[in-house]
């Protein structure tokens, strides 16, 4: 797996881990930002790798259209 998916998904466990600590001492508010903050970080790894293979082919197509002016 592609590293900074990787990373962002780490990350998203630990804010996981984190607001189930919060919960079990009621500490609510902090629950609903770390599980939103893990959810953010899951959006940017399905973003990292949906669009690794579109940004390689859009430089590639930049390169190729480069060459032909």
């Amino acid at each position: 797996m592609n590293k900074k998916i990787t990373y962002w998904i780490d990350l998203a466990e630990y804010d996981i881990v984190t607001a189930t600590a919060m919960m079990k001492t009621k500490r609510y508010l902090y629950v609903g930002f770390m599980a939103h903050q893990a959810i953010e970080k899951i959006l940017k790894a399905y973003f990292v790798k949906n669009t690794d293979g579109i940004l390689k082919k859009s430089k590639e197509l930049h390169s190729w259209i480069k060459q032909k002016l």
